[in-house]
């Protein structure tokens, strides 16, 4: 499952899909190592308050020198998302009117933080709090009894 860009840009942890790499003679360049995690540098990615915030943000990227090359960026990332919604069929059908019709009823969006994210800590936390306490005591042990059936 894919993470929130804030949770990315909090905790700088991401995952990368590496494949195998042949050559036109087929032999292979580079073997597949799946998915890879690793981290990102800080120095090249804002703090998700900075990237919440037009001012912070526009700051940041022209402390880096890195305004130019984030706006290029955006544009040809929106170049890349109306080529995809061009092609996309709506409903199963598909003419280059439609195709049109709906590159051009595109609207920008603003990236915004989740609203309903929620941790697996504060799901169990918020499940057990709708729990009697008969049914708190008897789910308690329950883990009880299954953390000591565990072999070590």
């Amino acid at each position: 499952m894919a993470q929130s860009i804030y949770v990315t840009l909090e905790t700088l942890n991401t995952e990368t899909s590496v494949p195998e790499i042949k050559d036109k003679d087929g032999k292979v360049i580079r073997k597949s190592y799946g998915s890879v995690k690793h981290t990102l540098p800080r120095s090249n990615y804002p703090t998700p308050e900075i990237f919440d915030n037009e001012e912070m943000f526009l700051a940041w990227a022209r402390e880096r020198g890195a305004l130019l090359h984030l706006l290029q960026n955006g544009i040809s990332a929106d170049l890349i998302d109306d080529r995809a919604i061009f092609k996309a069929p709506v409903k199963g059908e598909w003419s280059p009117e439609t195709g049109q019709a709906n590159v051009d009823k595109r609207e920008w969006t603003i990236s915004k933080r989740p609203e309903n994210a929620k941790s697996d800590q504060q799901k169990a936390i918020d499940a057990m709090s709708k729990l009697s306490p008969t049914e708190l005591a008897e789910l308690i042990a329950k883990m009880q009894a299954a953390q000591f059936a565990q072999p070590e």
